[in-house]
């Protein structure tokens, strides 16, 4: 299985954005990757690196 994964990040007024895009060898690959939750706790982990900035990088929650 082959990904192409790339993260672009950009600043308009003082806040950063993130888009990450993942680009798979072939749609049965994108579709097993989907179905495996992956994308699901991926945005848990990104909630939880959002949360993390906001609070200066305090791990305590």
């Amino acid at each position: 299985m082959d990904a192409l994964v790339t993260n672009v990040f950009t600043e308009e007024a003082g806040r950063t954005t993130l888009t990450c895009t993942v680009g798979y060898d072939a749609t049965e690959t994108r579709d097993l990757v989907l179905a495996s939750g992956m994308a699901d706790g991926v945005a848990v982990s990104y909630d939880r690196l959002e949360a993390l900035l906001r609070n200066g990088g305090d791990n305590a929650q």
